[in-house]
């Protein structure tokens, strides 16, 4: 996740991480048991579009941990989207 903000700044994209929650499984899943099994960034980017109006995109970052058994987040799958 740190590699995607740091890419945005560095290329000088005007972002703002608006909020950060770790997520769990449905209660009663197996997940549910272990706790936390992933983590969902959401994001703004602020830009001026071709007509020179101020514009927002909003984006979303979730990461699903996917590792073993004994340590669930030391893999993780990884799903971005922006609207």
């Amino acid at each position: 996740m740190i590699q995607i903000f740091s890419a945005l700044g560095k290329a000088n994209i005007n972002y703002e991480i608006a909020k950060t929650e770790y997520t769990r499984g449905r209660p009663g899943d197996i997940m549910d048991s272990i706790g936390n099994t992933g983590k969902e960034w959401k994001f703004e980017v602020y830009f001026t579009n071709q007509n020179g109006k101020l514009t927002t995109l909003y984006g979303n970052v979730r990461a699903a941990w996917a590792g073993s058994v004994a340590d669930v987040s030391d893999r993780y799958d990884l799903v971005a989207y922006v609207s």
